[in-house]
């Protein structure tokens, strides 16, 4: 049995080749050797707080890869799953909440993203990266309710125009009178 710090040096050399597939836009490969290595580093035993320090950091770093990777393919639910993984561990890593707004920015979830683009800034305010896709986001934000506003003013306008919904065309009920029928002979 190899000691931790073998373990840990063998793991670093593999993440360091699957980064180099990673580089060179071979993201399968890559992301085959980071869920092998991630899967490995499961059965490694720590002794102490330092060890384990050492271990999370390595898979931290790992599902960054990951994540990274599923990104440059365009996978937002990829990216999504490893960034959460990383939260778990630090949940204001600036690398995870980053990358998981750019993945909800693919899904189309403005929103979502604006809010994971902030926490970056609140936590990490020197990032002009995040500051950037806040001003993306809230520019998106901004379009897209204008766009909704000429949308129902534009719907709101037809409906006056065909009368639907104007007082003026309802149509007027006799009210009953109080004079009783006449009577029969």
């Amino acid at each position: 049995m190899s000691s931790f710090s073998e373990q840990i040096e063998h793991a670093q050399k593999i993440k360091n080749r699957a980064n180099e597939y990673l580089k060179v836009g071979k993201h399968t490969l890559a992301q085959d050797m980071y869920n092998k290595l991630l899967s490995e580093l499961l059965y490694i035993v720590t002794d102490g707080v330092k060890e384990k320090q050492i271990l999370d950091q390595e898979m931290i770093a790992i599902h960054l890869n990951l994540a990274l990777s599923y990104l440059r393919e365009n996978n937002p639910a990829g990216v999504i799953e490893n960034c959460d993984k990383v939260l778990d561990f630090n949940a204001s890593n600036e690398k995870a909440l980053f990358r998981k707004g750019e993945a909800f920015l693919l899904r189309g979830d403005v929103e979502q993203a604006l809010q994971l683009f902030k926490r970056v800034q609140k936590a990490h305010p020197e990032n002009t990266a995040a500051a950037a896709k806040v001003r993306v986001c809230e520019n998106t934000l901004k379009k897209v309710n204008e766009q909704e506003k000429k949308m129902f003013r534009s719907a709101f306008m037809r409906l006056q125009k065909t009368g639907f919904g104007s007082s003026e065309e309802t149509p007027k009920t006799e009210a009953p009178t109080a004079e009783a029928p006449p009577a029969e002979a």
